[in-house]
């Protein structure tokens, strides 16, 4: 097993090598900065790291446990990745909307599989669309196309029945997460406030 971590930690940083890195820094536990560069993310099933760079030029393979989070610098944007814990394992997230009951998250674009073939390992990369949801500090929630209606509405049928009734309508489908998860923040916070 420690091979095969240290070949895919070989992989990753010869993928760093090759692919861009953006100016930004890590948020540690504690919540401190530390400057550098952002390089590749992996992201997997069950596992997650970020290549980072620090202004030394030592080079760095974090697994989100390590982390609170870290933030790239593109295009005069800053794009906030956390570190969050799921049934399966670790993964950094991207930040799409932060609100006080719930959370909604992106997964990086792309994934990486990892298949062992005899002594070889085979490395393939695809595109993804996968979001997570967290309601409430309870842990992350993966939502994906397929189960989009019947997940979502058993995840708010507690708190906000009647926006549980119109998921999958027209408006309320999986390409409308942003627009559902915000509806959910206005209609929660109204529930909690009319007890």
């Amino acid at each position: 097993m420690k091979r095969l971590y240290t070949l895919v930690i070989a992989i990753l940083i010869c993928g760093a090598a090759s692919a861009g890195t953006f100016q930004g820094y890590l948020i540690t536990k504690n919540g401190h900065r530390l400057t550098g560069r952002i390089g590749a993310i992996f992201y997997a099933e069950r596992t997650s790291s970020v290549i980072f760079i620090n202004d030394f030029g030592t080079l760095y393979d974090i697994h989100p446990a390590l982390v609170r989070g870290f933030v790239i610098e593109k295009d005069n944007q800053k794009i906030v990745y956390l570190s969050k814990m799921h049934r399966r394992g670790w993964a950094f997230l991207r930040v799409l909307y932060h609100g006080e009951q719930m959370k909604l998250y992106q997964a990086p674009e792309e994934k990486t599989v990892l298949q062992l073939s005899g002594n070889l390992i085979q490395q393939s990369t695809f595109k993804t669309e996968e979001y997570w949801v967290e309601i409430a500090d309870r842990q992350v929630y993966r939502l994906n196309k397929l189960s989009f209606k019947r997940k979502f509405r058993r995840l708010v049928e507690n708190n906000a029945p009647e926006l549980a009734a119109k998921i999958g309508k027209k408006g309320y489908q999986f390409k409308d997460l942003l627009k559902v998860v915000e509806e959910y923040n206005k209609t929660a916070i109204a529930n909690v406030w009319s007890l």
